[in-house]
C-alpha cells in the first residue's frame, strides 16, 4: 500500500514538473515570435514573465536583436 502510494505521488511529481518545462517553453516560444516582430524588451517581459537575461539568451540564440 506505501509503495503504491509512494508510485502515485512520484507521478504526480513528474507531472507537476512536465507541466511547468511547458509553461516555461510556451513562455520562451511567445518571446520568440515577439522578437520576430520587433517588440520592445519591456512587452515581452510583460507578456512573458521572462527575466531581461532570458530575453537578451534567446534573441543571442536565435540571432535576433532586442528592441529597448
Amino acid at each position: 500500500m506505501v509503495l503504491s502510494t509512494r508510485l502515485k505521488d512520484e507521478r504526480m511529481e513528474g507531472r507537476k514538473e512536465g507541466r511547468e518545462e511547458g509553461r516555461i517553453e510556451e513562455r520562451r516560444n511567445i518571446a520568440l515570435e515577439l522578437l520576430k516582430e520587433k517588440d520592445s524588451l519591456a512587452k515581452i517581459m510583460k507578456l512573458t514573465s521572462l527575466r531581461k537575461e532570458e530575453v537578451y539568451a534567446l534573441a543571442q540564440a536565435n540571432g535576433l536583436e532586442v528592441v529597448e
